[in-house]
């Protein structure tokens, strides 16, 4: 905000500015994907604070992702500000998706996530809001200190080292816990979010919205023991599957030219060597034998070569996304 000179006039006209026309007011949505989460999603609607330090007004939007209990019916008796039901199970994915379409919608300056299944704090809320609303960060990732955690199996514990680690690597960023569902945007950084997969977004948006440069920062919170059985997560291998399948593609969309062009030119490396191993023999021996040293060496520097001609049309793909999802954002901010 501009301040007029401390003349009369300056001040008199600053204070009816002031008066007359406030800074605009913040609103905060909370995004609770739900699938049949109904002994959990009205403690979790009931515990979130409404009266947070840089937001005017909180609200809650329950995304119920074709539960077949009663979720919305405890949902809207505990307070639930909106609902939206999808028809059939869709995926954690995209109710995470839908939810953040319908808060940008609802023009929401921040948004915060979090699962509906009480493992959650919600007294932690303000914790992830601060950075958002100081300008420290536009997305707020949390830690839930799973080598501390009693109740959390060494085969989950392992699990999820393993996958964050990998996600460090994809995003270039240090990810403390790249598994954790409680995570705050701002407005901005929302709506850069391209969600593509239908299973599980965490690892995917992390590694988009580190890759579009925005600024990320992670908080503890504190993480309690599920009762009864995960909605989303049927087995650890098969979540490992699905995951790490993920993530690579989404690697991949950011990082096409660099993985292919560094694949192809290994190959070629390679099969030159194997081509100057077949010209020694040829020039000291006469060229009796080795001729399989010349054939792959062929193989080799073709491959090479169509795996780096592969990696520059992947990244004239991804310069057509990238002009889509500024052409998403532009739309989105009309």
């Amino acid at each position: 905000m501009i301040i007029p000179p401390l003349n009369s006039k300056g001040v008199i006209f600053y204070l009816l500015r002031t008066i007359f026309n406030p800074m605009p007011e913040k609103t905060l949505v909370v995004v609770i994907p739900a699938y049949n989460e109904r002994d959990t999603v009205g403690s979790v609607i009931s515990s979130v604070p409404r009266d947070l330090s840089g937001v005017s007004s909180v609200r809650v939007l329950v995304v119920d992702d074709g539960s077949t209990d009663d979720t919305v019916e405890q949902a809207r008796a505990c307070g639930a500000d909106m609902i939206f039901s999808f028809k059939r199970n869709c995926g954690l994915a995209r109710a995470f998706k839908k939810g953040i379409d319908l808060a940008l919608e609802e023009n929401a300056d921040y948004i915060i996530s979090m699962d509906a299944d009480g493992q959650y704090d919600c007294s932690d809320m303000g914790n992830v809001l601060v950075p958002l609303v100081e300008g420290k960060a536009d997305v707020v990732l949390t830690d839930r200190r799973i080598w501390s955690l009693d109740h959390m199996p060494w085969k989950k514990k392992i699990g999820n080292h393993i996958a964050t680690s990998v996600l460090s690597y994809a995003s270039g960023m240090k990810v403390k816990d790249g598994q954790s569902g409680f995570r705050g945007f701002t407005r901005d950084a929302a709506m850069r979010l391209n969600i593509q997969s239908r299973y599980t977004y965490v690892g995917e948006s992390i590694i988009q919205l580190a890759k579009s440069n925005y600024k990320i920062a992670q908080v503890p919170v504190k993480f309690y023991e599920r009762k009864g059985e995960s909605r989303l997560i049927s087995g650890i291998f098969a979540y490992a599957y699905r995951a790490s399948h993920i993530l690579i593609m989404t690697y991949l969309f950011y990082n096409a030219l660099r993985t292919f062009l560094s694949a192809g030119i290994s190959l070629m490396f390679l099969g030159f060597l194997l081509g100057l191993r077949f010209l020694y023999y040829f020039v000291f021996t006469g060229g009796s034998g080795n001729v399989q040293s010349l054939i792959l060496a062929s193989i080799l520097i073709v491959l090479g070569f169509q795996i780096v001609v592969l990696g520059l049309v992947a990244e004239l793909i991804n310069s057509n996304r990238r002009i889509i999802e500024d052409l998403r954002m532009e739309m989105k901010e009309r």
